[in-house]
C-alpha cells in the first residue's frame, strides 16, 4: 500500500525538487504549467466547461480568463478554412 493513501500528494515540493535539479529559470513557477495546459487546451478547441474540470476550477469566473484563447482560435479556424475554400 502507498505510504500516500491519507495524505495529499504534495506537488509543490515536488515541483521545487525537480526544478532545483535542472536548468529550469528558478522563476518559473508550477501556477506557469497549468496556465500553458490551459491555453493548449483552449487553443485545441476545448469548451471552457472542459478547461474548467480538468483544471478543477470551482468558479467558471476563473476559467473565463481563457475565453479570449477559445474565441480567437474559433475564428482563427473559420477565417482558415474559408481562405482555404477561396483557394
Amino acid at each position: 500500500m502507498s505510504p500516500y493513501v491519507d495524505e495529499p500528494f504534495e506537488f509543490r515540493k515536488q515541483w521545487y525538487k525537480a526544478r532545483d535539479n535542472t536548468d529550469i529559470d528558478k522563476s518559473f513557477v508550477f501556477h506557469s504549467l497549468r496556465h500553458t495546459a490551459a491555453s493548449n487546451l483552449a487553443k485545441a478547441g476545448q469548451s471552457l466547461l472542459q478547461i474548467g474540470v480538468i483544471l478543477g476550477h470551482k468558479s467558471t469566473q476563473t476559467t473565463l480568463r481563457y475565453s479570449h484563447l477559445v474565441e480567437r482560435n474559433t475564428l482563427y479556424d473559420i477565417t482558415h478554412e474559408a481562405m482555404a475554400h477561396l483557394g
